[in-house]
C-alpha cells in the first residue's frame, strides 16, 4: 500500500508542477511581455525590407508591422541621412519620415500612420518628448477652439521597450482631415522614434485596436 501511495503521490506533485508551468506560460502570454521581447533581423539584400508585413530597418535599428492585410505601406528605400533638429520648429516637424501605413476604404483615406525619426540635439526621455508634443499642439490651436486630450502622456511598454504616447483631437477638420491622433515616442541615444496615428473622429473606435497593434509592434534593436 505504502508503495503505491508514494507512487501517485509522486504522480500529483508532477502534475502539479506541470501546470504550474503552463499557467506560468499563459500568465506571461497574457501580460503581453512576449510581445515585447525582443527578435532578431532576418537576413536581407540592403538595408531596408518588409518580410511579411513587418517593416524593418537596418540602419536604424527598427522594426514595425502592420496591423493587417487592410493596410498600405509605402516607405522610402533611401533613408540614409537625417536632418538634424531644429528647436525652432515643433517636435512633429522635425519627423525625417521613413515610412506610412494607410487605410482605405473604396478610394477614401480612412486613416494615416507615419513612422519617423527625429535626430535630437540632446539626450531626451520619450515621456518628455510626448509632454512637449502635447504642449505644442496645444499651442497649435486658435485661442477660440479646444483641443480635446482624449489621454494625456502615458507610459507604455517594458523598461527594454519604454515608450510614452497621448491621444488628441483637434476641433473639426481644418486643422487636419484626421482630426484624432494617437503619437508614441520612443527613443536610443539622441534619435526619437515617432508613431503617429491619424483617423477620421467617427473610425477612431473601429481603428483604435489596430492602432494599438501597431505601437506594440515596434522594436528597438542593438547597433
Amino acid at each position: 500500500m505504502r508503495s503505491i501511495f508514494k507512487g501517485n503521490f509522486s504522480q500529483i506533485i508532477f502534475l502539479i508542477a506541470i501546470l504550474a508551468v503552463i499557467l506560468m506560460i499563459m500568465a506571461y502570454l497574457k501580460s503581453g511581455m512576449f510581445k515585447m521581447k525582443p527578435s532578431n533581423i532576418p537576413e536581407f539584400e540592403g538595408s531596408i525590407a518588409v518580410v511579411e508585413n513587418r517593416y524593418f530597418n537596418k540602419l536604424h535599428h527598427f522594426a514595425i508591422s502592420l496591423p493587417n492585410n487592410d493596410w498600405e505601406l509605402t516607405y522610402s528605400k533611401k533613408a540614409d541621412s537625417l536632418k538634424k533638429q531644429d528647436q525652432t520648429l515643433p517636435l512633429l516637424d522635425n519627423m525625417n519620415m521613413m515610412l506610412k501605413m494607410i487605410r482605405r476604404d473604396l478610394g477614401d483615406t480612412l486613416s494615416i500612420i507615419k513612422v519617423g525619426i527625429i535626430d535630437l540635439l540632446d539626450p531626451r526621455t520619450p515621456q518628455s518628448l510626448a509632454d512637449q508634443s502635447l504642449k505644442e499642439l496645444k499651442k497649435s490651436v486658435a485661442p477660440y477652439d479646444t483641443l480635446a486630450v482624449v489621454a494625456g502622456t502615458t507610459l507604455s511598454g517594458t523598461p527594454s521597450n519604454q515608450g510614452a504616447f497621448h491621444v488628441i483631437e483637434f476641433p473639426g477638420m481644418k486643422y487636419s482631415k484626421y482630426p484624432v491622433w494617437v503619437t508614441m515616442f520612443f527613443n536610443y541615444n539622441r534619435l526619437a522614434y515617432v508613431v503617429n496615428c491619424q483617423v477620421k473622429s467617427e473610425y477612431y473606435g473601429f481603428f483604435k485596436t489596430d492602432f494599438e497593434n501597431v505601437l506594440k509592434s515596434f522594436r528597438l534593436f542593438k547597433s
